[in-house]
């Protein structure tokens, strides 16, 4: 089942601040379904695909605050699930799978922009500061390259 969801399905979480979900079936039909809701509404957050075909939301904004919550994303039975949260409250920040499955969340902002970077470890829930940004960044972009190492994009 998680290798039909991530060969199979898009998933697609949020647009605007909201809670609701919906998984687009491309191999099946191109429709959208309803699936879960999100425990707590949330823009500017962050999405990423887990080895383990779980979904990893963090972060984000309410439109009131900045959140340091994570949640799963079950894709076998459509539920949410609360996870550690992150050291650093951050909205409009970059997330991106590493090789050795670990997820990697970068810049954004709270208050003010950050450089601070943490590590979600999908095996324990938690979150662990790593080595920072030399200069603090929000609205960028990150991909992860061939070598590894991961390149944070910017305009200025």
């Amino acid at each position: 089942m998680i290798k039909k969801f991530i060969i199979g399905k898009f998933f697609v979480a949020l647009v605007g601040i909201t809670i609701f979900c919906s998984v687009f079936e491309a191999a099946a039909s191109n429709t959208w379904t309803p699936t879960g809701s999100l425990n707590t509404a949330r823009a500017y957050h962050t999405t990423v695909l887990l080895g383990n075909g779980q979904v990893l939301v963090a972060g984000g904004d309410t439109g009131s605050s900045t959140l340091g919550s994570a949640e799963l994303y079950n894709p076998a039975t459509g539920a949410w699930t609360a996870t550690g949260s992150l050291n650093n409250a951050r909205q409009r920040h970059t997330a991106i799978r590493l090789a050795n499955g670990q997820v990697l969340v970068v810049g954004g902002a709270q208050s003010s922009t950050l450089g601070s970077a943490e590590l979600y470890n999908p095996a324990t829930g938690t979150w662990t500061a790593t080595g920072s940004l030399n200069t603090a960044r929000t609205g960028h972009s990150a991909v992860l390259l061939a070598n590894g190492q991961v390149l944070v994009a910017w305009w200025y």
